[in-house]
Formats: structure tokens, sequence, C-alpha cells
């Protein structure tokens, strides 16, 4: 099964009608960003947005969080909040274009992460999309705004970074097929690895894909 490129994504070519057919309803989406800095907003279709600087949310962030409670709670907690910011954000997508069936409410995430700078999407062949135990999901981001923002600094670390990322399409993935997912990144730019990439599954499988597919991690 060949992988097709897209404009803004990388997807098995069985399911990528979807994701383009997504993509064009993003594009549209984002075509209508207004900015009113006198008033203090970023507008897109009447919907409120906020503009960060990544290597703040991925750098400063975490070491400020660290120095309070810890690097791995901090990694916690960062993943868990954008779980939930990426949870958030497919339920509002899947309101507002009327989405029932959980691939094509999955489409629509690959693009707005793009759009919304967090990086690229490639899903791998491999990936088992399906609402049950059996999900299983092996993806890359090829420049995740966390690994990007370490590589500008000169900065090279000894575990993966990218937790924000992993939350936020864990998050996006557990809203639309309704059942509990987690994602971990095996591998990472932040790290030397010459990609950042990520398994998806229900808890309880997370790690026997892992060991499967990348047994030394």
């Amino acid at each position: 099964m060949a992988v097709k490129k897209l404009r803004y994504s990388r997807v098995p070519d069985s399911i990528s009608r979807q994701f383009e057919n997504a993509e064009k309803i993003l594009e549209k989406f984002f075509s209508s960003l207004q900015r009113a800095p006198e008033k203090g907003e970023i507008v897109v279709d009447g919907e409120r947005y906020v503009l960060l600087r990544g290597s703040a949310l991925a750098v400063d962030a975490i070491n400020y969080l660290s120095e309070l409670m810890g690097r791995k709670a901090a990694n916690r907690t960062l993943y868990y909040m954008a779980k939930g910011v990426g949870a958030s954000d497919a339920r509002a997508f899947c309101e507002r274009y009327r989405v029932e069936d959980p691939a094509s409410h999955l489409s629509l995430g690959p693009a707005h992460f793009a759009f919304a700078g967090y990086g690229t999407v490639i899903i791998h062949e491999e990936s088992n999309i399906t609402p049950d135990d059996s999900y299983f999901l092996m993806y890359d981001h090829p420049n995740t705004f966390e690994s990007e923002a370490y590589l500008r600094r000169g900065v090279i670390t000894d575990e993966p970074v990218c937790f924000f990322s992993a939350g936020y399409s864990a998050g996006w993935c557990e809203e639309c097929f309704n059942m509990r997912l987690d994602a971990r990144e095996v591998a990472c730019r932040a790290r030397g690895d010459p990609y950042c990439r990520f398994i998806m599954a229900p808890p309880r499988m997370l790690l026997t894909y892992i060991e499967e597919y990348f047994p030394e991690e």
C-alpha cells in the first residue's frame, strides 16, 4: 500500500481521498483569518485563536515547570494539557462540519495541525485505524515546533521532547473514535534522530506496539 503525498500531509493511498477533502475544508476555514491587534484578537471564521512563540511553549515553559515539579511531572503536565486541547479542537470541528464517521473526523486533524503551525504529518502504511482495541497509528511529524526550537538553540537532548505534539494528536484521535488512546514519541530530531516518530494505541497496547516496532525503546 503506497503512501500518497498531499499538500499538508502524507497518508496511505487507501484513505487519501478523505484527507484531500479535509485539506480543502481547512484551507477555506483558515483563509478567513483576520488579525485585529487594536482589539487584541486573532479570529478565524468567528473562532478566536491565540498566537504563541513555539520555543516558549516547547523549551521555556517545560524548563520553568521542571523547576517547580521535576522534569517527568512537567512532561506529563504538558502532554495532558495538549491532550485536552486536541480533544477540544476535534470536538469543535466535528460539530462545526457535522462530521459523524470517525475516519472523516480524524482526517481533519493533520490539516488543522499544519495550519495551526504545530507541524506536518506522515501516517505510515503499517497503521491500523479502527475503532477497537486493535487501533494502531504510526506517524511522523517531520518538523514539530518543539524539535525545531531545540535545534535552533543548538540543544541536543537525551530524550524525546515533543510532548505537546504527542498529546494533541492523542486527544484529537481519542475524541474522533470515542475511545481511550495515548501516544508516545519513539524517535526525536532533538535527540539526534532523523525524524520525530510516534506510536498511538489504546493504553494497554501501547508498550506492546513500541516493543514490537522499536525494541530499543
